[in-house]
């Protein structure tokens, strides 16, 4: 495959950022600020700071994630100014409260109107966030406002954990779309880079994305969405090959987190091509019978403590 790195283009400026929250519906505790404040929660230049290569971007779990992948995108491409915004992750828990809610989309708009003039942003989300009292995908709602506090026209790119319950409202709100691609999640670094180079690609003119998604009504759980293990492992294989094909841009899998009361739950495909929809709408058919395919696999036996 011939990647592309956007090289020699028009000058760019581009913010980063991330609210990113897996919630169990089945909890009765709700999550409020105190557990992203206590973990990870960082503005501006301390952001910028620790998304460097010598940064820790998850201080105490990861070195390097997204928005270092993202940063390092526009490093590669040349000629990108990295405007970080605000980022904020707390464990899996239940739902957010409103009002916590409120507090983390009102700091990123913030950031966002106080940036300036920006042609696109670049936003690590999780797609299985739950919101106490909201009535729509809380990262559909995030992308809009974001949109909103911008102020003008400009290009928005998202990258999604696997988990994510894929809905309208994300799709229609992104620009580029890309997933994680390992469960366990071992590359989310690589996730953003590939985010940043598909948003500076299209920024420059370079490429043209249009997509097409699929919702599948199925969910799998059990250890069986591993990526490197059966029943997965063959359509991974065959799903990452799928950008061996130079007109295609991404093309990920959605394998959603059960734990959520979410409405139209279930797996989701989508891909993106360089401004070939009847090829997008092709391979996405293609993708989701792959992923159907497997439905009925056996759970692996279930074993007591004891054994364990």
């Amino acid at each position: 495959m011939s990647i592309q790195l956007g090289r020699g283009g028009r000058p760019l400026r581009i913010g980063y950022g991330r609210i990113f929250h897996e919630a169990n519906a089945y909890s009765p505790l709700l999550t409020t600020r105190e557990a992203f404040t206590g973990f990870h929660h960082l503005e501006g230049a301390a952001l910028g700071r620790v998304t460097a290569l010598r940064g820790k971007e998850l201080e105490g779990y990861l070195a390097h994630a997204e928005l270092t992948g993202f940063v390092q995108a526009a490093r590669v491409a040349g000629g990108v100014e990295t405007v970080p915004l605000t980022s904020s992750l707390a464990v899996p828990s239940g739902p957010l409260t409103l009002e916590t809610f409120e507090w983390l989309v009102d700091g990123l708009a913030r950031s966002v109107a106080a940036a300036g003039p920006m042609d696109g942003i670049y936003l690590a989300l999780h797609g299985s966030m739950e919101v106490a009292g909201l009535m729509e995908a809380p990262e559909a709602v995030i992308i809009r406002r974001v949109r909103e506090a911008a102020g003008r026209p400009l290009k928005v790119a998202v990258s999604l954990d696997l988990h994510a319950n894929l809905s309208a409202g994300i799709v229609d709100g992104s620009d580029v779309l890309v997933a994680y691609r390992t469960n366990p999640h071992w590359d989310l670094a690589p996730t953003g880079f590939r985010a940043g180079n598909r948003l500076i690609r299209t920024l420059r003119a370079e490429v043209n994305p249009v997509h097409a998604w699929r919702k599948l009504p199925m969910v799998l759980g059990g250890g069986m969405t591993i990526d490197f293990l059966a029943p997965m492992r063959s359509v991974f294989s065959r799903m990452r090959a799928l950008e061996d094909d130079e007109r295609v841009l991404s093309a990920s899998l959605f394998m959603v987190h059960p734990y959520t009361s979410a409405e139209n739950l279930g797996w989701a495909v989508h891909v993106t091509t360089n401004g070939d929809a009847a090829l997008a709408d092709q391979l996405a058919d293609q993708l989701a019978d792959w992923a159907w395919a497997v439905r009925r696999e056996p759970m692996p036996p279930m074993r007591t403590v004891d054994e364990g």
